[in-house]
């Protein structure tokens, strides 16, 4: 049976149930105008636990995603609305070690997560004459993240990310059930978080950078975009977290390419989310459970979301 952790503990094993949520930036991707309407960076995994790095070890992950994306517009005309609805599914792994001793003063972890997806498109006007739809399996693209992180007091802690997004899943040129996007990108980012250890409240944020990269098949190049996060959480003695956050994303550069026949389209987002977690040991090891919920509340140029996530880590 689980047993609780004393508090002191806790507090620090949260260094390792924050990353959990990390783990998401190759999972659940975004809708936006990035090309199929998916951008490489999951909104909203950088907000809790941004600057926190776990102690030394393996960890393994394991993550179930869902994700649903919508649009509707209403022509002044015929009474017509254009529609469009996508919905994705992804069951993911991670694996992440934490090197032992300090490299410039900080502790290094790598960490890897592949998986696979179901996706589900349906599109065109709200007629079943004038719509399309598509469905289908498959290998989801791979992410290997790298951190140096910073313990600068017992409260304060900070560090710096760089993501590679690896395009392994499934991808077929056309209006197809594509898991995967087929290009190459990288993301860098800086969070910072304070913990207080007597009381368990967590400030913590972070901004970041992604190059969003050029798909090769389709002549498309998706625009670079800016991300802010941020999140507040408690933690308790008995092993339960319980916060919320917020995101805010802006493209710098529009899309471009032969391939983009809608323009220069440049996407802005807003959105907010809360997370749930719990720490215990299991087996004598280290185990974190966490769940977390996301919501745009207000775009432009994107297809609306709506994310939840399940992820659970055991130290080995």
């Amino acid at each position: 049976m689980p047993n609780p952790v004393p508090a002191a503990r806790l507090l620090r094993a949260r260094t390792i149930s924050a990353l959990s949520l990390l783990f998401l930036a190759s999972a659940s991707g975004s809708a936006g105008a990035v090309e199929s309407t998916m951008m490489l960076y999951a909104l909203g995994s950088g907000a809790l636990g941004a600057g926190l790095t776990a102690p030394d070890g393996f960890y393994f992950t394991t993550i179930g995603v869902y994700n649903q994306w919508r649009a509707s517009k209403d022509i002044p005309f015929g009474g017509i609305t254009v529609k469009a609805d996508v919905s994705m599914p992804v069951a993911l792994g991670s694996m992440m070690f934490v090197v032992p001793g300090e490299i410039l003063g900080g502790r290094l972890s790598v960490a890897a997560t592949a998986g696979f997806g179901n996706i589900k498109i349906n599109a065109g006007l709200d007629s079943p004459n004038l719509a399309k739809s598509t469905q289908g399996w498959g290998g989801a693209d791979t992410t290997v993240k790298t951190s140096l992180g910073w313990s600068v007091t017992p409260s304060f802690s900070h560090k710096v990310s760089v993501t590679t997004f690896l395009p392994t899943g499934r991808y077929e040129k056309g209006f197809n059930p594509n898991v995967g996007l087929n290009r190459f990108g990288a993301d860098f980012s800086w969070g910072a978080t304070y913990l207080d250890p007597n009381v368990g409240l967590e400030l913590s944020g972070s901004v970041g950078y992604t190059l969003e990269g050029y798909n090769g098949l389709t002549s498309y190049r998706s625009g670079n975009a800016f991300h802010f996060e941020e999140g507040i959480a408690q933690h308790f003695a008995n092993g339960l977290q319980i916060g919320v956050l917020s995101y805010q994303y802006t493209q710098s550069s529009p899309d471009g390419g032969s391939g983009a026949k809608l323009g220069p389209i440049k996407t802005r987002a807003v959105g907010v989310g809360a997370s749930l977690g719990y720490t215990t040991m299991v087996g004598g090891h280290l185990v974190i459970f966490n769940t977390q919920v996301t919501r745009d509340i207000a775009v432009a140029d994107r297809l609306r979301g709506t994310g939840g996530v399940i992820a659970t880590t055991v130290k080995f």
